[in-house]
């Protein structure tokens, strides 16, 4: 919605929404910050009120974190609510994601981020993803690194990333690659689901 320029609606339905119910909802604050950068200077020379419109995509987003910080104060007593849940409740604490990406570079679990990361640079620099779409998949791919030591519920948040499924599909079409791709996909998926099945069933038992 927010490459197509329906930016407030965006705020409202994707990072609002998201923004309004967990913690993790205000990553989408910059994507869309960077959306309304663009459609700002796509307005130029048009009425200061009209090119201030795209902003409040971003103000919504960022609005919708603070309010469910509030309540989540409200209800607790504590504005730490959340981050003091996180770590007695799931034992995870936040870090630099930079950090710990490059510290534990050879767990298959960063492994698959970082190729995912340069995926996203790569897929940036040839055109095949927009501004909007590779900020996006950058600060959500990070966003899974800030948690100490990367969790079996990881593949989550690498699958939230999905504007690079259908660039990788568009470049493949372009060279005859589709079935290549598929294939290569598959497999990814498939071992991904067996090491997170047997982190769940290690977990359980």
């Amino acid at each position: 919605m927010a490459k197509l320029g329906g930016l407030v609606l965006a705020a409202f339905v994707a990072a609002g929404l998201a923004a309004w119910t967990r913690n993790a909802g205000v990553y989408m604050t910059i994507p869309l910050a960077v959306a309304a950068l663009v459609e700002h200077r796509r307005r130029r020379g048009q009425p200061a009120s009209v090119r201030l419109v795209p902003w409040l995509a971003p103000a919504l987003s960022a609005g919708g974190f603070v309010t469910f910080r509030l309540f989540a104060w409200a209800l607790t007593g504590t504005p730490r609510a959340p981050e003091l849940s996180q770590r007695y409740g799931w034992g995870n604490s936040l870090g630099n994601p930079f950090t710990n990406l490059m510290g534990g570079i050879t767990h298959w679990q960063y492994a698959v981020v970082a190729a995912m990361l340069m995926l996203v640079i790569v897929l940036a620099a040839s055109g095949h993803l927009c501004a909007v779409e590779a900020t996006y998949c950058a600060v959500m791919l990070l966003a899974a690194c800030m948690v100490d030591g990367l969790h079996g519920a990881a593949p989550r948040f690498v699958a939230v990333a999905f504007p690079i499924f259908p660039a990788l599909a568009r470049w493949a079409g372009q060279r005859g690659g589709v079935g290549a791709l598929v294939a290569t996909s598959g497999a990814i998926q498939g071992a991904m689901f067996v090491l997170w099945t047997n982190y769940w069933l290690t977990a359980m038992f």
